[in-house]
Order: structure tokens, then C-alpha cells, then sequence
């Protein structure tokens, strides 16, 4: 969370937990500090007081530099997990994709990756994918990608003289590989798997670009933002341990002094019943979006 000087005045709302719903899962995150949502959007620990408006503008401008280089991988990491459970249910495929030549320019990567994409997308409308760019060690770009291609299938055909390891479609500039989801075992976590591609030392070429790659068709996870003197804030909580549901529970203490140690909850296995019911309960708080 960002940690920022601003007036009281500028304060939407104070928050102390944040509830995520997924397809089978729900999250819930206790903050030790209460978070401020301002006007323009940031989230802000309720412990600093603005001098002046010269300071106020100093203050916002450092701690949104300074956040961006030590939050931006925690975040679109966390993002992607959030993408990779939510539409677990559609990964069918993890694909890789590169270049024939040693090519190191990301946004000309880009640009060939999205018309595959658009190739995809025209015989396959329904195409979703999610991932990431990684770098191998000679500087080339190469993407790794969850998707709902069905290997074996015209758009994902077994490669000559391989038994597991398939080809994919439209991708003309270079080699592809895939290997079907379906076999994996029930230990298998399709959101560690990739998340491990999003590597800890993030190259320079990311900096200032989106570094989770995604369909626009993919299912976002319900969040929902409560204070401690909302009525709501203990009842998904109240429900599953009416329901007899197992609760997990861990306290985060972040070594970065810009984010706020936590209390996060976990629920997994949740019936399609109960997640319903439990969005019901948060029907009106629930219209929060998430993005990179």
C-alpha cells in the first residue's frame, strides 16, 4: 500500500479489511492500519499529516516513485494469481512462445505477439489466455502462457514425433510449445506455476509496461472494501464458520517499509452455492474492479 501525505479533507473512505471472492475460494485481508481511499485513487496508511501544499505535492511524487520500484512486482504477481484462480476452470493448456532471432526489442515482441493474438481470436473468439514475457539469458523475449486451448485440437496440434509436447497455431515467428493442464495432478497450482515466470530481478525493459499479459474475456475476482463500523464486516467470515468451512490464517510482515503488515484468512473448496450466497451478502459492496 501506498504511503502518502494528504489533507484529512481528501479522505473517500477508511478501510480495514478487504474481502476477495473468488471461484471457490475467499480471501480476507486485515490490515493493522487502517487504509485511507482518497479522491484520486491511492491507498494510504492513516499515520502522516501534510504541512503544505508544496509539501503535499513533494510527498505524493516521491512515495509513487519510490512505491513503483518496490511494490510493482508484488503486485502484478499478486494480480496474476488473482487472474490464474478466478478462471481456473478454463485452463486447459500452458504454452510457450519465441523468436526465431535473438529479438530483445519488447514492444516489436509486442506487436507480433498481439497479432497472434488477433489470429487466434478471429477462427476462436472464445480465446482466453493469461501470462507473462520472460527473458532468456542471451536478452530474447519469449512468453509463457495459460490458455483454454484444447491441445491435440486443429489450433494446438501434437508436434511431429513428440508424444506430450504440442505445437500452436499463428505463431509464425518462431518456435511454440504446449502440454495439456487436463493431465496435471490435483496438487498441481496452475497460479504458482506461472507465477514463477514472473521473475524476482524484473528486467529494465518492463519498467513503465504492462507485465501481465491477459484476454480481455477473463473473469475478475469480487472485491469488496469494508471498515470495522460497517454491520457486513464479519459476515463471510460468520457464514463459513457457520458452514463448518476450514479457515486458514497467516500475518504478513512486509520488509518493505512502504507496505502495511496484514492479516490475511483463507478459505478454500467453497461451494458454488455458498459463493453465491456469500456475493448476495455483499451484493452492493461488490462492485470494485481490478486492473494492472
Amino acid at each position: 500500500m501506498i504511503k502518502i501525505s494528504v489533507p484529512d479533507a481528501d479522505v473517500v473512505k477508511y478501510v480495514d479489511r478487504k474481502i476477495k471472492i473468488f471461484q471457490d475460494e475467499i480471501t480476507v485481508t486485515d490490515y493493522k492500519k487502517p487504509i485511507r481511499k482518497v479522491k484520486d485513487g491511492f491507498e494510504l496508511t492513516n499515520s502522516e499529516k501534510v504541512s503544505n501544499k508544496s509539501n503535499k505535492h513533494n510527498n505524493i511524487m516521491n512515495n509513487k516513485e519510490k512505491m513503483v520500484q518496490s511494490n510493482n512486482i508484488y503486485r502484478s504477481k499478486k494480480l496474476l494469481i488473482e487472474y490464474a484462480l478466478m478462471n481456473k476452470k478454463f485452463w486447459t493448456s500452458f504454452i510457450t512462445l519465441t523468436f526465431v532471432e535473438n529479438l530483445e526489442n519488447v514492444e516489436i515482441a509486442n506487436q507480433k505477439f498481439n497479432n497472434f493474438t488477433s489470429m487466434m481470436k478471429r477462427v476462436f473468439p472464445d480465446f482466453k489466455y493469461l501470462g507473462v514475457i520472460e527473458f532468456q539469458k542471451r536478452g530474447a523475449v519469449h512468453y509463457h502462457l495459460l490458455t483454454n486451448l484444447i491441445v491435440g485440437s486443429e489450433l494446438c496440434p501434437l508436434q511431429d514425433g513428440k508424444e506430450n509436447m504440442y505445437d500452436v497455431k499463428f505463431w509464425n515467428y518462431g518456435h511454440s510449445s504446449g502440454f495439456d493442464l487436463r493431465k496435471t495432478d490435483d496438487n498441481f497450482n496452475v497460479a504458482l506455476y506461472i507465477t514463477k515466470y514472473l521473475t524476482k530481478d524484473l528486467d529494465k525493459r518492463l519498467f513503465g509496461r504492462k507485465k501481465i499479459l491477459k484476454s480481455n474475456n477473463l473473469l475478475k475476482p469480487i472485491e469488496i472494501e469494508l471498515s470495522k463500523n460497517e454491520p457486513l464486516y464479519n459476515s463471510a467470515l460468520d457464514y463459513l464458520n457457520i458452514n463448518d468451512y476450514s479457515i486458514t490464517e497467516k500475518d504478513i510482515t512486509p520488509t518493505n517499509k512502504y507496505a502495511i503488515p496484514m492479516n490475511i484468512k483463507s478459505c478454500k473448496n467453497i461451494s458454488e452455492n455458498d459463493v453465491e450466497v456469500i456475493k448476495q451478502i455483499y451484493k452492493k459492496e461488490s462492485e470494485v474492479d481490478i486492473d494492472e
